[in-house]
């Protein structure tokens, strides 16, 4: 229990994921909150991702997680009528682009040097 005789948390927060660096305004948040909880009694502890997973390995479990679905169903479905954010446009593309088309479209990509994208 906290100091307050509530349930103790365990809370765990990232700086940056070591891809994106953030703002010192979102910096600042992250840092005041995690203050604000480990003052209110709560166990708050600074996560660093380990070397071989980056914000970018990150950042493709989290969209591979997003569309294990297919199509961003669910994520889609959880937006209960609301458009979808613009910044997501591009993903929502890829995640219904045909998955017998996703092979060859992978090799060209490669002949490229576009790595990144033939993830």
């Amino acid at each position: 229990q906290n100091k307050k005789g509530l349930r103790q948390l365990r809370v765990a927060y990232m700086k940056t994921d070591g891809w994106f660096q953030p703002c010192s305004a979102i910096t600042r948040a992250v840092e005041e909150a995690a203050t604000g909880l480990r003052n209110a009694g709560h166990i708050v502890s600074e996560l660093k991702l380990p070397k071989a997973i980056d914000g970018e390995v990150c950042a493709q479990l989290y969209l591979g997680v997003m569309a294990a679905d297919g199509n961003f169903k669910a994520f889609c479905d959880g937006l209960e009528g609301e458009r979808l954010h613009p910044m997501y446009n591009s993903l929502k593309v890829l995640a219904d682009f045909p998955n017998f088309l996703r092979p060859p479209v992978q090799g060209l990509l490669g002949l490229s040097k576009e790595t990144r994208k033939q993830k």
